[in-house]
């Protein structure tokens, strides 16, 4: 097969410009569609909300005044008895028996029928604390029935009020008064019955520790606590002293140690002075010598007596200690007797102070029932001559002019709504349909080699394969720049298998996710022998694992290169590799060999991990850095792919163990 040098091209520019020319008449007929939607939706909504508007009738208002004064000029000086009257009038106003009889008085009166939820629904009061004010509001559409139904609920009400001041509560006030009296002779025989129980059972309070027989267990609780640490003290003392006699220890009674200091004093003297005379005479002379003989039986005599005094102390020091213990011993045993009996007592005594404190419960409760009954009385007591005494200060006045509805203000609403949902409309609209997109218009040039004019035939059919390889990689997605092909398992093993041992180690460690930038600085220090890994330093800094035989032909490749720390040749720079995999390419007879270069190998590599799932944005970490807009080819082929942990991703190229 013969090659000249020149080569030809194939453009698509008629393809691009029939595109263009179609979008552009889709993209001006949905402009015209997105306008007919805005304007027509704008007038539809606003049309009906004018129609609604302005179809609604008019809304008529009547409305009354009346003040509550305190009849007696004393009950002003109260004003929360005015506010809490005001309060209650206020719900009474509309309350059902008002209602009810103001139906009854419009129909009877003015032969008005009006159902009771309508009158509900037209009746509003308002109450201002400020000056003990009710305003009485009846909106409606009819304007001649709203000042009748004013008028007839004040004269109901007024009417309705008055009849409850005539009424009487001598009744109320009689039973809570024979309620009163009963429940003082009850509280009386309550407190006589509490009094005498507590004087029986000499109960002083219902507080425990006041009382004598539970204050009592605690003195004797705290003598206890008091007489067996003595007693332990006592115990302690004396058990050290016999401990101290059988190590043979001199012990002395604290009281004896001034008198045999004293006597160990005058020994050491007269001994330091027998000393000084033997050292100056001899013993034959100190023997004759009547002084010195009498200061010698001085000496025997003061040994004697201080051994007398230690002997005389430490039996008086154990007897003392003996007694000390017995004596403690006995105090412990009267306590803790003491103690249990007072509990017996303690255990009764609380039994009568349940039962005191369940009788002075019954009496409380008994004296909270007359508060409460005497509070009630004393109410109605000052009820009694708090009389309200009620002021019209303006009457029901007659509906001329209508109130509402407000017909501009709301066609302005209208306005703003109608907009809204129009532009709302529109969104929705170019949510659902959207714009054609936009196709790449750069004429696409796929570059073939020029066979001889003998052969033409061979170079169509070379053509052919390589836009069947351009709608391989379409199908997944893959958005191929020009002069770009994928390749397959088959050929991508058949490229290895054709390389020498440097090509091998090229191919293979682009297909385990060695960028090209990091290619040309792999070192034999950042391959790790028994692992099978490779460790790549600098911006993405990361392990790939490696295939074995991918790890034998490294280590090999290593070994040959003992004085040079990369593991390439000198003479092998990025075109230089290229060149090579170009050449390898030819050898294993790949169709369209001039395409392939490391370029095409890593675009193969990261569409494999992107069909296992793996996220665009972690690809960064198995491949090293990826711009932005070498990413954005797969993006298509993201969306077909379900998204996988990187842990469950296969990092090595299959074709190694196919």
């Amino acid at each position: 097969m013969f090659f000249k040098q020149k080569v030809d091209y194939l453009p698509n520019e008629h393809l691009a410009n029939t595109a263009a020319l179609q979008r552009e008449v889709q993209l001006k007929r949905l402009q015209g569609q997105k306008w007919q939607i805005l304007v027509g939706t704008f007038f539809f909504i606003f049309v009906l909300a004018n129609i609604f508007i302005w179809s609604r009738p008019s809304l008529y208002q009547s409305q009354a005044i009346m003040q509550f004064m305190a009849a007696n000029p004393l009950d002003e000086k109260n004003p929360s008895f005015l506010q809490q009257y005001l309060e209650a009038n206020q719900q009474r106003l509309m309350s059902d028996s008002v209602i009810a009889g103001l139906s009854d008085n419009l129909l009877k009166n003015h032969q008005i029928d009006i159902d009771f939820p309508d009158l509900i629904n037209m009746l509003s009061i308002n109450a201002s604390n400020s000056g003990n004010v009710v305003t009485i509001e009846a909106k409606g559409q009819n304007k001649e029935q709203l000042k009748p139904v004013v008028d007839t609920l004040l004269a109901t009400y007024i009417q309705n009020l008055e009849g409850e001041n005539q009424t009487n509560n001598s009744d109320e006030v009689k039973v809570l008064t024979d309620r009163l009296q009963e429940l003082e002779f009850k509280i009386n025989q309550q407190r006589t019955k509490v009094e005498s129980y507590a004087a029986d059972n000499q109960i002083i309070s219902l507080v425990r520790d006041e009382n004598q027989i539970l204050s009592k267990i605690k003195s004797l609780s705290a003598n206890l606590d008091t007489a067996e640490a003595e007693n332990n003290q006592a115990f302690a003392t004396l058990e050290s002293l016999h401990r101290a006699l059988k190590s043979g220890e001199v012990i002395i009674d604290p009281t004896d140690k001034a008198s045999i200091n004293e006597t160990r004093t005058k020994l050491q003297l007269l001994n330091e002075e027998l000393k000084a005379l033997s050292d100056k005479y001899t013993a034959e002379y100190m023997a004759r010598d009547p002084l010195i003989v009498a200061k010698q039986q001085a000496q025997e005599g003061l040994e004697n007596t201080l051994e007398q005094q230690i002997k005389n102390s430490q039996e008086t020091y154990l007897q003392v200690s003996q007694r000390n213990l017995d004596t403690t011993t006995k105090k412990v045993s009267l306590t803790q007797t003491q103690l249990i009996e007072q509990r017996k007592l303690a255990q009764q005594f609380n039994q009568q102070l349940d039962q005191y404190k369940r009788l002075s419960t019954e009496l409380d409760d008994l004296q909270l029932q007359k508060q409460t009954l005497h509070a009630q009385l004393v109410e109605i007591e000052l009820a009694k001559p708090f009389e309200v005494k009620i002021m019209v200060l303006e009457p029901a006045s007659r509906a001329e002019f209508p109130i509402g509805p407000d017909y501009w203000r709301d066609t302005f609403f209208a306005l703003i709504l109608a907009s809204i949902l129009s532009l709302l409309a529109l969104f929705i609209f170019s949510y659902i349909v959207r714009p054609p997109t936009e196709k790449n218009d750069t004429p696409n040039i796929v570059v073939v080699p020029q066979y001889s004019s003998a052969d033409p035939m061979l170079m169509a059919e070379q053509h052919y394969k390589l836009e069947q390889q351009k709608m391989a990689a379409a199908t997944l997605g893959i958005a191929q720049s020009p002069s770009l092909r994928l390749l397959s398992i088959n050929e991508s093993k058949a490229l290895y298998e054709a390389a020498n041992t440097q090509g091998k180690l090229l191919i293979g460690l682009l297909f385990c996710g060695v960028s090209l930038d990091e290619i040309e600085n792999i070192k034999k220090s950042d391959f790790a022998i028994t692992d099978a890994q490779l460790c790549i330093d600098g911006v993405s800094t990361r392990k790939l694992n490696i295939p074995q035989e991918l790890a034998t032909l490294l280590a090999k490749q290593c070994d040959n290169h003992t004085d040079n720390p990369s593991i390439w040749s000198n003479t092998m720079n990025m075109s230089n590799l290229n060149e090579h995999i170009i050449n390898t390419a030819y050898d294993a007879e790949l169709e369209l060999p001039d395409l392939i270069s490391l370029e095409v190998i890593r675009q193969t590599y990261i569409a494999y991990l992107v069909d296992q799932g793996v996220r665009l944005n972690e690809l960064e970490l198995i491949c090293g850095y990826i711009t932005p807009s070498a990413l954005s080819h797969f993006r298509q082929a993201k969306k077909v792919a379900k998204s996988t942990p990187l842990e469950h991703v296969q990092t090595i190229y299959p074709f190694f163990t196919v």
